[in-house]
């Protein structure tokens, strides 16, 4: 891994290395099961967008245990 001197530190250097720790986070949430597809596609929508689903879902719930 690529040290960071703050001395000599660049946009491009950090850019870099918080691309990688996100990377090893994605991979690592992945191997513990979660369902990143399902992931990507929620942060996909707008918070309007998600507040409907969840609205939907909620609605669908009430309908089922009414």
């Amino acid at each position: 891994m690529e040290a960071l001197d703050p001395a000599t530190l660049d946009f491009d250097q950090l850019a870099r290395a918080s691309a990688r720790a996100r990377g090893d986070a994605w991979r690592a949430a992945g191997a513990h099961g979660v369902d990143l597809l399902l992931l990507e596609r929620t942060l996909a929508l707008t918070p309007a967008e998600r507040m409907q689903q969840l609205e939907d879902a909620l609605r669908l719930m009430a309908g089922v245990g009414g």
